[in-house]
């Protein structure tokens, strides 16, 4: 069954238009992860530093998570 494209309306043009720029920028952002995600664990540079920065996040968040434990302890105790 062969498709007569010459009778799409316009609206129909348009939204086929629209359906084609997502999948497009769609499979770009798929390229641009696959490539991410191989190049990331092989630059040794980059693996460093990215354990260095999750180091320090957990000492950032670590003071939070004793308050929280700290005021649950004492609310128990208070019980």
């Amino acid at each position: 069954m062969a498709w007569d494209f010459l009778e799409y309306t316009d609206e129909e043009r348009e939204v086929d238009a629209l359906i084609a720029s997502v999948d497009a920028e769609l499979a770009a952002a798929t390229v641009a992860a696959d490539v991410r995600v191989t190049h990331s664990f092989t630059d040794v540079r980059r693996a460093t530093r990215s354990e260095r920065r999750s180091g320090r996040t957990v000492l950032r968040a670590l003071p939070s998570l004793l308050d929280a434990t700290a005021a649950a302890s004492s609310e128990g105790e208070a019980a």
